[in-house]
């Protein structure tokens, strides 16, 4: 109120790291997603050692990054709560 003004302030931006999460419980405009946006698309992996296979499931994103760290075996991401895709760990 002293000093502030609404046309000459900024906005502020947090940037949360991986595992972290911003909780407001007593939120009340807040609503459960009314439908799904995704674009369902195929996933392709090649590579030494990967045998051929088909999957026929859907494939959450955040299994992707977990079976890319384990084909190349490095530890996943910090913030990885997914497993690998158990069709390509055989």
């Amino acid at each position: 109120r002293r000093g502030m003004n609404k046309k000459l302030s900024g906005d502020i931006f947090i940037e949360l790291q991986p595992g972290w999460v911003i909780v407001q419980d007593n939120n009340p405009l807040k609503k459960a997603p009314v439908r799904n946006n995704a674009i369902l698309s195929p996933l392709m992996i090649w590579g030494e050692g990967i045998a051929k296979a088909r999957i026929d499931r859907k494939i959450k994103a955040t299994e992707i990054a977990p079976t890319l760290a384990y084909i190349m075996r490095i530890r996943p991401p910090n913030g990885c709560k997914e497993t690998a895709l158990p069709e390509v760990v055989r």
